[in-house]
Parts: C-alpha cells; structure tokens; sequence
C-alpha cells in the first residue's frame, strides 16, 4: 500500500498527466503482439488499465467491440474523458475491480509497466483481479521492469552542455534527482523473487519493480494463468532460457486458465 500511495500522488501532477498527453506512440513490442493476437483482440471487449492519457485508446478503440479505459489517477481519467467524450473511463484502483463483475472482459492490457508502480502483494492481489474480471481463456498482455536489465540499478549524473541555458536545466534536473535518490534509496528491496528499484524513473522519485521473466511466469500460474509469449524491447520473441540482460523490460501475453 506503501508504494501504491507515494506513487499515485506523482501520476496527479499537472506536469506528469501533461506530459502523458503527448505519448501517442506503440512500443515495438506492443505492435508485435498487437499484431500476433489481432484476431483474439479484434472484437473482443477489452479492458485498458492505466490507460494514462489514452495513448493506446487511439489504436483499440476502433479495434475491439467495447472498449472501457481506467486509471488510478483522477486526472488522468478525466483527460481522456475529454478526449475521447464517447468511450467509457473509471477511477478505479486495480486491487479491486468488483464493480465489472465476473467474465465481463476477453482481453485486459496493463500497459508501459503499470503494474510496476504498486507493491509486491498489491502485485499479485491485482493479478488475481484482473484474472477474475477475465473470461476463461481470455488474454492478459503486460510488460513489467526486467530484473535481468544490467543496467537496472542507476544512479543521478550531471549532463554537459556547451548552451549555458541548457547547461543550467540539466544542473537543475540533476539537483532534484540527487533529493529523490536521498529519499527514496533506503525503501528499496531486493529479494530472490523481485526487487524495488529507485530507478531514473521521474527524476529518481519512484520505486519500481522489477522482476525475472522466469520468477515471473510463476507469479502469473499462481493468479492462474497460462505465459503464451514473452518480448523484448526489439520486439524479439525470447524463451525462457534466453539472455534477456539487453532489455529493460519484457512484454508478456498470458491467457486465463480455462
């Protein structure tokens, strides 16, 4: 819950819901699978967690037969409500998503490492959620912070300049993420399953986690799913063997148990 609530209030910030509003791009990865499943995906009724400012609603909108779109962030909710006046969005925290009811979606995306941002228990509390809401043998996609990535664990550097106006922005980007580091560092946590990283996320003022494609193919069983794909950031196919050290996250397809 911890984690949850220190990084919602960041997602509140008119800075972070502006700059949401300007992603309007697919991830190779994303169009991969996007792709691979069309015909799982294409009328189904799909369900867009941590939809943000609605970068994936300009592709699956027309897509799907009932798109619904949500977010933990109150402001983000209602930036796509005015964009998109039409489709249907919720203020809703993914731990619980009774309000949908049982076997109400075929496919649920998780998308730019939403599931990232909670903690662990709230981790697998929402995998048991999003497998309820889930009809059988409906598709699960999401991508989630590799704890492979040898260069997960970073720390602030200055940035040179020879423009004097960019120099002193890059003195001042460099000032807040020494605060951020100072406070969050020591609420990391490293364990054999996951970890939460105080990575270079927002200037250093979040804790992320991260975990193994192996540890995490497990965590999805115990939800009760089935891993169907795994894929870089290439947008590469990789198996469970592979060396995925080159990839800062993995974007999996997983499809409820029948």
């Amino acid at each position: 819950m911890f984690v949850l609530d220190q990084n919602r209030s960041l997602y509140e910030e008119r800075s972070v819901v502006s700059e949401y509003a300007q992603k309007t791009w697919l991830h190779t990865p994303e169009i991969v699978l996007f792709l691979r499943y069309h015909d799982a995906i294409a009328h189904s009724r799909l369900l867009d967690i941590g939809v943000g400012g609605g970068r994936t609603t300009l592709y699956l909108r027309e897509l799907t037969r009932q798109y619904v779109g949500l977010d933990y962030a109150g402001q983000m909710v209602e930036l796509c409500q005015k964009r998109f006046p039409e489709l249907p969005f919720f203020h809703c925290d993914v731990r619980d998503l009774r309000q949908f009811g049982a076997h109400s979606f075929d496919f649920v995306l998780f998308s730019w490492n939403g599931l990232d941002y909670i903690g662990h228990d709230d981790r697998k509390m929402a995998l048991k959620e999003i497998n309820h809401v889930l009809a059988p043998g409906g598709l699960f996609m999401f991508s989630s912070h590799n704890r492979n990535y040898r260069q997960a664990i970073t720390r602030p550097t200055l940035e040179w300049s020879l423009n004097p106006a960019r120099q002193y922005r890059h003195l001042l980007t460099f000032v807040a993420e020494l605060g951020n580091r100072r406070k969050r560092r020591y609420e990391q946590v490293f364990t054999d399953d996951y970890a939460l990283i105080n990575d270079e996320a927002h200037a250093y003022a979040l804790l992320t986690y991260y975990i193994g494609k192996n540890r995490q193919v497990v965590q999805l069983a115990d939800a009760g799913f089935k891993t169907l794909d795994m894929v870089d950031v290439n947008g590469e196919l990789i198996e469970p063997d592979s060396n995925d050290s080159h990839s800062s996250a993995i974007h999996y397809m997983a499809q409820k148990n029948a």
